[in-house]
């Protein structure tokens, strides 16, 4: 049974997530700030984290920062749940290592789905490393690296990037690229550009070209699209 830290400051929410996720057959675990998810999240060990951003104290997004700190729990999926709906508040909140946001109000069914679409990912079978000038992504650890130095990418992230560098050279559409991930997570076309953005700070400008009207294409750095 799956574990799923629930942490938010108003204890009706917890309580209608926590009574939800054990009928969905999760095991849920409830936290009201940020202290105490750091806390259960450490002992516990959840296979996923719902986020609220707005608490008293350490809100969500300082939360958020410091479970990815944590070498134990930076592979953790975080799930953000937020009412701030703007596109910037996305991008602070993928930013900081969020592999999804989930904008209140929101129903329960596209709560579950967004979960099992998260869970789904992080259970795929190994693949081969997959080689790109020197960027090494191996499916096998979760690891991506840069002349042999770590970058730590949220799942999505690492996701997104494994696409494009299975299909160097080519474009991948914004539609073939949701349409590829969708067994394995939730994404929509307007948060595309959110990850893409986190990917380059990353990893570099370098490897990621944009093809105006048709999508993006990795590219070994030496032959950077024009």
């Amino acid at each position: 049974m799956k574990k799923i830290l629930v942490t938010d400051d108003e204890e009706n929410i917890v309580e209608l997530l926590r009574m939800n996720l054990k009928a969905a057959g999760f095991l849920p675990i409830c936290a009201y700030s940020g202290m105490e998810a750091l806390d259960k999240a450490r002992r516990m060990r959840p296979d996923l984290i719902l986020l609220d951003i707005m608490m008293p104290g350490m809100d969500g997004l300082e939360t958020c920062r410091k479970l990815r700190e944590n070498p134990q729990l930076k592979k953790v999926p975080i799930i953000i749940l937020s009412a701030r709906s703007e596109e910037a508040d996305k991008v602070i909140g993928l930013g900081v290592g969020a592999d999804d946001y989930i904008t209140k109000p929101f129903g329960i069914r596209e709560l579950i789905a967004r979960i099992n679409a998260v869970l789904r990912r992080t259970e795929q079978p190994d693949d081969e490393l997959i080689v790109a000038g020197n960027l090494r992504i191996d499916p096998t650890a979760h690891t991506v690296t840069i002349n042999d130095q770590n970058v730590n990418l949220t799942l999505t992230e690492f996701y997104i990037l494994k696409l494009l560098a299975e299909n160097v050279n080519r474009v991948v559409t914004r539609e073939q690229m949701v349409s590829a991930l969708s067994p394995f997570i939730s994404i929509e076309q307007s948060a595309i550009n959110v990850h893409m953005l986190n990917l380059r700070r990353k990893i570099g400008e370098q490897y990621i070209a944009t093809i105006r009207g048709l999508g993006y294409k990795f590219v070994i750095p030496d032959e950077v699209y024009q």
